[in-house]
């Protein structure tokens, strides 16, 4: 067992409307540049590996990743492609021997799904899918603000770090990521809050990590409605989901309410997989007319069509489970649902046929970190 911190740069079209649709829906982001550490299970530095790759589709820097990395559009000839570099990777990473188990540390959820997405693409895979851990969300752990994300800049200057490598280069930022993330254990070991042997530790790590298979969030398009007070009975008998695996949800606790009943939030928690929590906006398109036309959850403006549809989450993980919404009702919501139909969401009267109110949801699993 041990731990591979790994860290990647990845381009995107430079215009998206110039892009081939059918391609960028299913290959979104290219992975350039492969950087990483090796951890032992005593979390000693044993290894390192970098890499240019060569890109096939996206072969002119976007704008926004040109800025970031500090690199040229010529940069991108050199290397291998990825074919011949993920391969590296896995051999390095892996090893020869068949059960070799590691984790794979980042910071951020962010690396995930380009890279399990650019395996699957040129068709490799890890010996076993890794769990990945945030290491982002680790030192936020640590540092009692679960709340706030930290640049890696803030972290590897907060510990008090040599930062005389350059950032955004795929290597020096797994190599900060190791640090910062041997430091938090370190942190957290003296707090009493990880175990200090290395075998018992791995595992307690583990159990903090995601499965990058598994879906975390889900969207749901719940129709359209004449009048936000009609989403009480609407909300009262949607069959909710989880988005990992599908299974009917029942509410724990009723709806909590804010913006007059527009918005309102919810959880659910799934046997096999945790608590999901569930938010509902209520908004008309702009330029429907009508008191509150435009509003959304949190005073913003809304867009979208009506009709019931699912609609697949997004999120970090990639591949299978169900996803939010069903076509039959579900009684299991309705027992746990609290909210007075009469007063949660006001009525109005400048309400129209032709301007109806949009209903859409929200539901997020909790991570395990």
């Amino acid at each position: 067992m041990h731990y591979i911190v790994l860290d990647l740069e990845w381009n995107i079209p430079g215009n998206r409307s110039q892009a081939d649709p059918e391609l960028l829906k299913i290959f979104p982001e290219e992975i350039i540049e492969i950087g990483a550490i090796k951890l032992e299970q005593d979390l000693r530095r044993s290894g390192r590996f970098s890499v240019n790759v060569r890109p096939r589709y996206y072969t002119k820097l976007n704008h926004f990743v040109e800025g970031v990395t500090k690199r040229q559009n010529g940069s991108l000839k050199n290397g291998p492609g990825f074919e011949r570099a993920g391969a590296d990777f896995l051999l390095w990473a892996e090893g020869e021997e068949e059960d070799n188990e590691y984790l794979l540390c980042t910071w951020s959820n962010s690396d995930s799904t380009p890279w399990l997405n650019n395996l699957e693409h040129y068709g490799l895979c890890h010996a076993q899918t890794p769990f990945f851990l945030d290491v982002q969300r680790l030192f936020a752990f640590a540092s009692g603000e679960l709340s706030t994300q930290r640049s890696i800049e803030y972290a590897a200057a907060g510990l008090g770090l040599d930062l005389t490598e350059p950032f955004h280069k795929a290597v020096n930022d797994a190599s900060y990521t190791a640090a910062i993330f041997t430091r938090t254990v370190a942190k957290l070991q003296e707090q009493g809050e990880l175990p200090t042997a290395p075998t018992a530790l791995y595992q307690a790590l583990r159990k903090l990590s995601y499965d990058p298979t598994i879906r975390y969030r889900a969207k749901a398009d719940l129709g359209t409605i004449s009048d936000p007070a009609d989403a009480d009975l609407l909300l009262c008998d949607y069959p909710w989901h989880c988005p990992a695996c599908g299974a009917l949800l029942q509410l724990s606790d009723g709806w909590k309410l804010r913006c007059n009943g527009l918005s309102r939030s919810a959880k659910a928690p799934c046997p096999t997989h945790g608590s999901v929590t569930i938010k509902v906006q209520i908004f008309r398109p702009e330029g429907a007319g009508g008191a509150g036309a435009g509003a959304a959850a949190g005073g913003g403006s809304g867009s979208g069509a009506g009709g019931v549809r699912v609609v697949a989450g997004g999120g970090s993980g990639a591949g299978g489970g169900g996803a939010a919404g069903a076509s039959s009702s579900s009684s299991s919501t309705s027992s746990t649902y609290s909210t007075s139909r009469a007063s949660s969401a006001p009525r109005s009267s400048s309400t129209s046929p032709s301007s109806p109110w949009i209903v859409k949801a929200d539901l997020h699993l909790q991570r395990p970190l």
